[in-house]
């Protein structure tokens, strides 16, 4: 009489609901490995009970006596599942450890070429952005890796650098790279400014004024508000270095992004103009003396004497900068003043005068950057705007008596204060040098009385803080109310060779990481 042994089901139902209830969706090493397993056993399992359902005895003759072959079947099932399971288990382990090796390789190579960013930044910031068009990241060997790289100058004569860099690996006989590429590395721009200025001058804040952007001094800033009238309007973060002092009352002043009053200075001492004047002699325009400039479009008509020019027509070429410095001829009008006419600009332009820069009229763009965040039926060009415009005065930048109300200027401005009295300077020129201010002229003229809203598109950046008017509570009596609107674009893409802020610390517009 033949008896069999039988197997005890540890699951109830077939092999596929076995499975289903005993893995989840992963990638773990745990669960490949049970994968593995359980298709093995199901495997077996059901190769086992194939052969009982097909009545196939396996019968084995040991001495005088015949045992059922079922018990023999089942001992090599599982000396076969064991030898499986231990094959499984130490190949996935190996494949386990490779990938984790490489892993660990990875992040260790993506270290190194962090570390040459790092290097390629210092040297960006150690020589004041004066690299050449190319220069290399020495290579350093650290242990078994190592890190090379290059600096890359975007465009000539630009504070702008794109740095590439290598992060390298060697592990048994295996080399792993990783590569970085970073975007314009440049220092933080003058341009990057709303309103920054490292002397605020007493000059209130008052109800009227809006400031989109960035606005910063060294010393303590000055507030006009009340519950009557409210105050001034600040849509971008306030900083100043004074140590948590302010002046007047800030109750009713709006700060939609705060302010910190024991923020870092600024420093308008690091701005330097080589590069400027570089672009201005390689394929800008310079010139001599007291100088008139309109622009309309791409054609702008310059009047200066010494160049023999009146109504002179330029046309602008990319990137253009106009640098105008002083005569030293002792003839009238030496002084590197700029009187800007009415201006429609289409292009990029900086001007750089030696001395002030004197607005009479309105400064736009033909095409208006604030147009790019409407819908395309309701803007006037499809295309994003690039016109863009910086102004930059040695001396003051003075929005003149003959300015129209509601003035509207667009660019960033800088006064920088740096200009020296020279030997043909008429007395008022004299006392006014070197104080470095964006004023209005006739500011406390009351029987011109209010001029309506200066509306600036772009930034100022002044040493001493100008005189805008005079106002008591919400009525203004003269000059101008300001309205500071801040291009964004000048964050990262500022007007032609805009100088940098402080070469001590560089940014980077984009950063990415590769295999190689």
């Amino acid at each position: 009489m033949q008896s069999y042994c039988h197997f005890t089901l540890r699951f109830q139902g077939n092999c596929a609901k076995r499975d289903n209830m005993r893995m989840q969706a992963s990638n773990t090493f745990d669960t490949f490995v049970m994968k593995k397993v359980l298709q093995t056993e199901c495997y077996l399992l059901e190769l086992f009970l194939g052969v009982k359902k097909m009545g196939i005895s396996v019968i084995i003759s040991r001495g005088s006596g015949k045992k059922d072959g079922y018990s023999l079947f089942v001992s090599m099932v599982f000396i076969m599942l064991v030898s499986i399971y231990a094959s499984i288990i130490m190949t996935a382990a190996e494949g386990h450890t490779k990938r984790a090796t490489k892993l660990i390789l990875l992040e260790q190579a993506s270290s190194l070429a962090e570390a040459a960013v790092e290097t390629g930044a210092q040297l960006i910031a150690n020589s004041n952005g004066l690299l050449g068009d190319s220069t290399p990241i020495p290579a350093e060997k650290f242990g078994k890796g190592w890190f090379a790289g290059e600096i890359v100058r975007i465009a000539a004569n630009e504070q702008q650098f794109e740095i590439h860099t290598t992060g390298t690996v060697s592990f048994a006989g295996t080399q792993i790279q990783r590569g970085i590429f970073v975007d314009r590395a440049s220092p933080p721009n003058v341009a990057e400014c709303a309103f920054c200025t490292e002397d605020n001058n007493g000059v209130y804040f008052t109800y009227g004024n809006v400031f989109d952007g960035w606005v910063h001094s060294n010393t303590a800033l000055s507030f006009d508000s009340s519950a009557a009238y409210g105050g001034a309007v600040f849509n971008g973060e306030v900083t100043s270095a004074s140590s948590g002092a302010y002046n007047g009352d800030m109750d009713w002043v709006v700060f939609d992004q705060g302010y910190d009053f024991n923020a870092p200075s600024i420093d308008l001492s690091y701005i330097e103009y080589s590069h400027l004047e570089f672009a201005a002699s390689d394929s800008g325009t310079e010139l001599e003396g007291a100088t008139s400039i309109a622009i309309n479009g791409d054609s702008m008509f310059i009047t200066n004497d010494r160049a023999g020019w009146t109504n002179h027509m330029v046309s602008l070429t990319a990137e253009h900068v106009i640098h105008v410095v002083d005569a030293s001829d002792g003839l009238p009008g030496e002084n590197g003043i700029v009187d800007l006419g009415a201006i429609i600009l289409d292009g990029e332009l900086t001007i750089v005068a030696s001395d002030d820069i004197r607005v009479n009229d309105h400064i736009i763009y033909l095409n208006d950057p604030r147009d790019d965040e409407l819908p395309e039926v309701s803007r006037d060009y499809l295309d994003p705007s690039t016109d863009k415009l910086g102004l930059i005065s040695k001396d003051d930048v003075v929005i003149t008596s003959s300015a129209p109300n509601n003035l509207e200027v667009f660019g960033s401005f800088l006064a920088t204060g740096d200009a020296t009295a020279s030997a043909g300077d008429d007395a008022s020129v004299v006392l006014d040098k070197s104080v470095g201010k964006f004023f209005v002229e006739g500011y406390d003229d009351l029987a011109r009385g209010d001029r309506g809203i200066l509306t600036l598109f772009g930034g100022v950046t002044q040493e001493v803080r100008g005189e805008m008017g005079l106002f008591s509570g919400a009525v203004n009596y003269s000059g101008y109310k300001e309205s500071i609107l801040f291009d964004k674009r000048f964050s990262g893409e500022p007007p032609p060779f805009f100088p940098p802020l402080s070469w001590a610390k560089v940014t980077f517009k984009d950063w990415a990481e590769f295999d190689l």
